[in-house]
């Protein structure tokens, strides 16, 4: 008998190793697979880098993945087998005499827990070979566009965060209008400040459609709007002058930029002249007030310094 046993455990070692073996061939044969599919996706690692994305962003994005890709592996896994058991238990204890034991398995048993080892390294390859600006043709092909699709959201948080990091383009009023209606009102009269009456909106819609979706930093006065309960600025007109819309005419359309803060802001002194931060649009807007062309998403408003 301790021979018997002597030649069981010779061969459970043997097994073993085997088992061993084959653990390590698909980790090499799965790492070669990832990294072959790495070079196809090089184009969609240049669009990231071309938005900004540094090489440590590149690598978390891909571990991320790769270790989402292994939990759902091991989940599904574990599924099949508990399942498969318990779908074949009296079947197996009835013909065979064989009673599976219901316990989870060790963690180097867990042969798909061997993903998370190639992920840092397949990460860091796409780090090492990700271009460090994109190298991409003025024209992208319907396939292109539909392969680029799965990365919309990271590349919206990419712009988003990029937007966010650079310094905003500090704007002129007169920049914000043609060239023929800037000459045109610099030969009109003086505005009259006096009396209670105001007067009507005159001038143009026309815009520089360049400034549409720019990061800007405008300087002028608090018209306001609309409020929230607590009496905080929701909405308000930015105008040039000390005054416009109030009892002085409103400057025209291209010259008035509707604000809406991110968040409320409170209530501002009118006399007081502020920097307002935030993306500006070309976007028509008209209300009892007076019509602007632009609007903008206000990120900050600081006092005039």
């Amino acid at each position: 008998m301790q021979q018997l046993w002597s030649l069981v455990g010779v061969a459970e070692n043997a097994l073993l190793a085997v088992s061993a073996c084959v653990a390590l061939a698909g980790l090499l044969g799965m790492l070669a697979s990832l990294l072959a599919t790495l070079r196809e996706r090089r184009r969609e690692m240049a669009i990231l880098r071309s938005v900004g994305a540094r090489p440590r962003s590149i690598f978390a994005l891909l571990l991320s993945e790769a270790l989402l890709l292994t939990l759902l592996g091991i989940l599904g896994g574990l599924l099949l087998l508990y399942g498969g058991q318990w779908l074949l238990a009296d079947w197996l204890a009835r013909d065979f005499g064989l009673h599976l034991a219901w316990r989870l398995p060790s963690a180097w048993q867990l042969v798909a827990a061997r993903s998370p080892c190639s992920g840092p390294a397949c990460s860091r390859a796409a780090c090492r070979h990700s271009p460090p600006t994109a190298t991409l043709s003025p024209t992208v092909s319907a396939s292109e566009a539909d392969d680029a699709a799965p990365l919309r959201p990271a590349l919206s948080l990419l712009l988003a965060a990029r937007r966010r990091r650079r310094p905003p383009r500090e704007l002129d009023w007169l920049e914000m209008m043609p060239k023929d209606e800037v000459e045109a009102l610099m030969k009109e009269p003086v505005i009259d400040h006096s009396g209670l009456a105001r007067p009507e909106q005159t001038g143009s819609f026309r815009t520089i459609p360049e400034l549409d979706g720019q990061l800007v930093r405008l300087p002028g006065y608090i018209v306001p709007i609309d409020t929230n309960e607590n009496g905080e600025l929701t909405e308000f007109f930015l105008v040039p002058y000390f005054g416009a819309c109030i009892h002085v005419p409103p400057p025209p359309p291209n010259q008035i930029v509707l604000v809406r803060p991110e968040r409320p802001i409170p209530m501002t002194d009118i006399w007081e002249a502020y920097w307002v931060e935030g993306t500006l649009k070309v976007e028509t807007q008209r209300n009892d007030i007076a019509a602007s062309a632009y609007t903008m998403s206000a990120r900050s408003v600081t006092i005039y310094q």
